[in-house]
């Protein structure tokens, strides 16, 4: 468990004070590649101008990032499940490796939630969370959160204060509210997700289902290993690309097209056009998104009405 958590006024802002506390100019941050396109913005956009560089690392090369490490190497960010396509990362083993070096490991745990996942328990070093998602849970509040050990907390509230990145007692008692909720709603959503990423598995017009619950799934044996649950995010990769991905969407019903996620009702997005906007064709080609893909935040509805609703729309293209 984590000794201190330090309220942000967003999961990027949280994102931010964590690096300016780790990092100074002139060093270096290792990411992975899959990450949600605001994280690449701020790092590429913001911090170096700040004269911190960000180096990323391919997905198959996690389990090998040992030989990315340099002397300049100040941070690692992960984030797990990752954003779009919800790839699972070893966090205990890459924590392993950089506790050699003494490099500290941070991890955007926004789609598991404490709930589902401790990456503080399997070696980090600082969790952030994006508490406008699961955390707030009814999409009405926008906050971050930082966690952290004894080691950094003082300095993270410091910055947090310094750079003006703290939230208000409106949205702290939200999020309070929020949070007496969360177990359930978690529960409920990873329950209805897991009914969705089945009925689109079979479905004759969908080619491909991301979720690390399915056991075919790449990263269902670490999903295994170290979540007590598979999450609520489904994505899926719809046959006929961007035009069947277009009428699909504008024909759900029940599923409101929202770029947020996490709340108790179930959402779609479009990462192409929204999470990842600003990344170029060749890194959306890396990370396995493309026109074609869609994303979908499984709420606490009823399944078989969310199933329903699906696959009617499927049906429209």
């Amino acid at each position: 468990m984590g000794d201190d958590c330090v309220l942000t006024s967003s999961g990027l802002a949280a994102e931010m004070v964590t690096a300016l506390t780790l990092c100074k100019a002139g060093d270096e941050i290792l990411c992975m590649q899959d990450v949600y396109g605001g994280t690449a913005r701020l790092f590429n956009d913001l911090l170096s101008r700040c004269g911190i560089r960000t180096r990323y690392v391919a997905f198959d090369e996690l389990g090998r990032i040992e030989k990315f490490f340099s002397a300049r190497t100040r941070m690692i960010f992960l984030e797990t499940p990752a954003n779009p396509i919800l790839r699972c990362v070893d966090v205990a083993a890459i924590c392993k490796k950089a506790k050699r070096r003494r490099i500290p490991v941070v991890v955007d745990n926004t789609f598991a939630t404490p709930v589902l996942q401790k990456p503080l328990a399997l070696g980090a070093d600082v969790v952030l969370h994006s508490a406008t998602k699961y955390l707030g849970g009814h999409s009405d509040l926008t906050a971050g959160a930082v966690v952290s050990g004894a080691k950094w907390s003082k300095a993270l509230r410091q910055n947090m204060i310094l750079s003006g990145a703290c939230s208000d007692p409106g949205v702290a008692y939200l999020l309070l509210r929020g949070l007496k909720t969360l177990t359930v709603r978690m529960e409920k959503s990873c329950a209805n997700a897991l009914q969705v990423a089945e009925f689109l598995s079979g479905h004759k017009k969908v080619a491909r289902v991301y979720y690390p619950g399915l056991p075919d799934s790449p990263d269902h044996a670490i999903a295994r290993r170290q979540m007590t649950g598979f999450g609520a995010m489904v994505s899926f990769d719809i046959r006929g690309g961007g035009t069947a991905a277009e009428a699909f969407m504008n024909s759900l019903r029940l599923w409101y097209i929202a770029t947020s996620l996490g709340g108790v009702e179930s959402t779609v997005s479009y990462p192409v056009l929204s999470s990842h906007s600003s990344l170029s064709r060749g890194k959306l080609k890396r990370m396995g998104v493309s026109a074609a893909t869609v994303r979908l935040s499984v709420g606490i509805e009823d399944s078989a009405d969310l199933t329903a609703d699906l696959g009617q729309a499927l049906e429209h293209h």
